[in-house]
């Protein structure tokens, strides 16, 4: 499966899901079976590179300064490929889904939904800046519980 986080503008919420996402799956090897890639992209504009919050936040996860200079925040305009290539694209927000084009929304979900099964909006730290703690806690939660259990379970 190709697995496609966004956000607004992929400098916050989706380079941290999919930082993170692709830690868990080095970590375990039969959850990282069912992904041929994990990358993230921008649904509403482009940017030119990390928040410094979210930079801080994935430091503080143990995150290299190497390994987050790479991130190049992918807006849908100039990737199309990107988003055309996803299995599944996982969004912060339902409005998230209205900001990309029309073919590409069956293939949309919110990640609170996809984690939990019951919609949460997952806050934009760069308007609200004390946000990214909220948006890197409801991650650390949702790491936190172990694919291997059910729905019922957690």
């Amino acid at each position: 499966m190709k697995l496609l986080f966004v956000c607004s503008s992929n400098i916050c919420r989706s380079p941290y899901c999919e930082f993170v996402f692709k830690r868990m799956c080095e970590k375990d090897p039969e959850l990282s079976s069912h992904f041929e890639w994990i990358k993230s992209g921008a649904v509403f504009h482009q940017c030119k590179k990390l928040h410094p919050k979210a930079r801080a936040a994935l430091l503080s996860e143990g995150f290299s300064p190497q390994a987050l200079d790479k991130h190049s925040p992918a807006f849908w305009r100039r990737f199309p490929e990107r988003f055309e290539e996803a299995d599944l694209i996982v969004g912060m927000t339902r409005w998230h889904k209205y900001f990309i084009p029309k073919k590409w929304r069956k293939k949309y979900i919110d990640l609170a939904e996809l984690a939990t099964g019951a919609y949460v909006p997952i806050p934009s730290s760069p308007r609200r800046r004390k946000n990214i703690t909220k948006s890197c806690a409801f991650w650390t939660a949702i790491s936190s519980l172990s694919p291997k259990r059910s729905r019922a379970e957690r």
